[in-house]
């Protein structure tokens, strides 16, 4: 289903709600929930947060994650926004660490909130304010962040997001980071950017290679250049990986970015697993 679609129906049900909480007082942009034995702060006038709410937001993808990945090991979660895979990658781990990652301010105070709400995964995170890129000529000092359930004339017309601050963010590459985190063990990398991903994966083509972690996109077609979805493919294919699709978890055959595009209707997007063989 494209994103559109996805949220002019979020959008209508989202009012709906709203107006039940604020009939009995209550304020909709606020509030506490558990979802999956986790604590959320969420603002219904939000889509994450609301797909959140709902018990909606990309459910096939945490019950295929929570069966692979190894509780001692280590986790990146790079675009993390409000936290919600940050602190479910958390809950998974026994002596292992979630790294999360989030450049804009918008979303880091958020993402500090919910952590903080949950003391006990706490221990198991540690985040930062960084723009993950190969070169500092490619920092935006502007990023989606936001998918605001109601009219915007800012809102990208068929990502349907919104731009956040990102200019207190670090530029740093992948490769770095990992360096100086002192990473030595590492399982799972979450990359979901909205088209900053070619960047990304670019920016750590040595951490790929000397760990081979589980990679986690989320891949929209039209948000890239086709040479770099060229990039993606080949680069993954070359290092052995297979490319599994969350929603039926069977392999997805990619050899060229048609092939992408054929499992991808435009406006939409596909979470999917990079598989070491």
């Amino acid at each position: 289903m494209k994103t559109s679609t996805k949220l002019f129906f979020a959008k209508f049900l989202s009012n709906i709600i709203r107006f039940f909480f604020e009939l009995h007082g209550k304020n909709s942009e606020k509030i506490k929930i558990k979802r999956n034995n986790i604590l959320f702060l969420l603002n219904l006038k939000e889509g994450i947060d609301f797909a959140i709410y709902l018990s909606l937001y990309e459910r096939k993808v945490v019950k295929y994650y929570s069966k692979i990945i190894n509780p001692k090991s280590n986790v990146i979660d790079i675009g993390s926004n409000i936290g919600f895979h940050t602190l479910n990658f958390a809950s998974l781990l026994s002596s292992g660490k979630v790294f999360s990652i989030e450049p804009t301010t918008f979303a880091i105070k958020k993402l500090k909130k919910n952590i903080n709400l949950n003391p006990i995964l706490k221990k198991k995170i540690i985040y930062d304010q960084i723009f993950l890129s190969s070169s500092k000529k490619n920092f935006k000092k502007n990023i989606y962040a936001s998918w605001p359930l109601k009219n915007n004339n800012k809102i990208h017309p068929i990502l349907m997001g919104l731009k956040k601050d990102a200019k207190k963010s670090k530029i740093v590459s992948l490769d770095n980071y990992v360096l100086r985190k002192k990473i030595n063990n590492l399982n799972l990398i979450k990359i979901d950017v909205d088209g900053n991903e070619f960047d990304i994966v670019n920016s750590g083509k040595r951490t790929i290679k000397k760990f081979r972690p589980i990679i986690m996109i989320e891949i929209c077609p039209y948000l890239h250049q086709d040479n770099d979805l060229d990039f993606l493919i080949k680069f993954f294919n070359k290092l052995n990986y297979i490319f599994i699709d969350s929603l039926n978890s069977r392999e997805l055959k990619l050899n060229k970015v048609s092939d992408l595009k054929k499992k991808i209707t435009f406006g939409s997007s596909k979470n999917v697993f990079l598989i070491p063989k």
